[in-house]
């Protein structure tokens, strides 16, 4: 993986809120699955510029570390952390080759496994959480879905910009998909990701030693359709570009 998230550091927590399918659905679907987090030591993997490991911290997790890959990510979550220290340690490294020597309560990954742009980097993604995990833990993770529309422009109401082949196609586990993030006047440059079916993610998980995986679509809080109404997000809600994945350390 690249660093590709360096280019869009100094926006990535201003877009955070500025996309309103994060906070209304993606962090409420998150944190219903992840629980109480109370006295937990939580690793937060691809953490980007810390957005769920501050909310993790002022949940009631007794130590958090936020990993990335991407250099200025994790530089603006130190200064954040300098900022307004809450106690979270933040490292640069690859998900598929961790920096640490230490098993967690819990692994939370939102937007990860689809940056392996391989089946082997993907089960290395894999071998790796389930190492951090102590026996019994869980890991929670919000993964683009093997579903999601390919249809032209189906996402940019909500700010997303995907191309990926027709629907007719079948896409290939590993197989490359760029999208772009649109927010007002500001559109990202091209980011990648790379689809992996329903089953190259169960087998690798389950191969790393995690089990009892179980599968879902993420929900909205009502805040969000009485403000925007219940048509904007039908799109979405049909087909969300990224499910719920959660597994347990057996």
């Amino acid at each position: 993986m690249d660093s590709q998230y360096d280019r869009i550091a100094d926006e990535y927590d201003s877009l955070f809120f500025a996309l309103p399918y994060r906070p209304s659905i993606e962090a409420p679907s998150v944190l219903r699955l992840v629980g109480d987090v109370r006295g937990l030591s939580v690793l937060d993997l691809a953490c980007g510029t810390g957005v769920y490991s501050r909310k993790l911290r002022q949940l009631g997790a007794a130590r958090v570390v936020g990993v990335d890959i991407s250099e200025g990510q994790i530089a603006q979550a130190q200064a954040i952390e300098e900022e307004h220290p809450l106690g979270i340690t933040y490292l640069q490294g690859s998900a598929a080759d961790l920096p640490l020597d230490e098993q967690f309560d819990l692994v939370v990954a939102v937007y990860l496994l689809h940056y392996a742009d391989s089946l082997d980097q993907l089960r290395a993604m894999c071998q790796e959480i389930a190492d951090h995990l102590k026996p019994g833990s869980r890991f929670v993770t919000y993964q683009l879905s093997p579903d999601l529309s390919r249809e032209t422009d189906y996402y940019a109401h909500y700010g997303l910009l995907l191309n990926a082949k027709p629907e007719q196609e079948t896409l290939a586990d590993g197989e490359p998909l760029t999208f772009r993030v649109r927010v007002g006047d500001f559109t990202s440059d091209e980011l990648t990701v790379y689809y992996y079916s329903t089953a190259a993610l169960t087998q690798a998980l389950e191969q790393a030693g995690l089990s009892d995986i179980r599968i879902s679509q993420p929900e909205i809080i009502p805040e969000a359709v009485a403000t925007y109404g219940a048509e904007h997000w039908q799109n979405y809600l049909t087909m969300p570009h990224c499910i719920l994945i959660e597994a347990t350390k057996a």
